[in-house]
């Protein structure tokens, strides 16, 4: 009984992800199969690390606008834009296949995922507060700018109206 609780909120917590990810991820970039996709690598990373998808959406939406093979001109990316060399890049010798890496969507938002949860481990210890704002930590309003999009993203989940709209983007399924 259990598990078959535990199935229906990674399904609850997937279709309000997908949902959301319909709503305001940039369109026609996230489209209704890549949504669900991010949605469930999303919930996944959730799961493992104990941070909100919603969390991980927001910081994906304000770093690279959900492209995963984006490369800044300071050597970030992906979906998280992880800077080469970090503590991904310097345990993985061969670069190419490291950058392979970070352009997999799912990977690249469990490293997201991971290295949050690193960051909350640090701010716990040094006692310094919201830890979301060591993850970009020359960029003052970096926290409630993600605060901001993270309650976005929770609102958006709470809303029957995306799954509409999904499906209205199905062909052949009814309106």
């Amino acid at each position: 009984m259990t598990a078959l609780f535990e199935l229906g909120s990674l399904l609850a917590r997937w279709l309000g992800a997908t949902a959301a990810l319909l709503q305001l991820a940039p369109q026609p970039r996230v489209t209704p199969p890549r949504a669900a996709y991010y949605a469930a690598c999303l919930v996944a990373a959730e799961r493992s690390t104990g941070v909100s998808w919603a969390r991980l959406a927001a910081v994906i939406q304000h770093e690279s606008q959900w492209r995963p093979t984006l490369v800044s001109g300071t050597s970030d990316y992906g979906l998280g834009q992880h800077h080469c060399p970090s503590f991904f890049c310097r345990r993985r010798p061969r670069a190419v296949l490291t950058r392979a890496i970070l352009f997999e969507p799912c990977a690249n938002i469990q490293l997201t995922a991971v290295e949050l949860a690193r960051k909350r481990q640090a701010c716990r210890r040094k006692h310094c507060g919201n830890y979301v704002k060591l993850y970009n930590p020359g960029n003052p309003t970096y926290a409630a700018q993600i605060a901001r999009w993270e309650a976005k993203f929770k609102r958006a989940a709470r809303s029957p109206r995306p799954l509409r709209v999904a499906l209205s983007d199905v062909p052949g399924a009814a309106p």
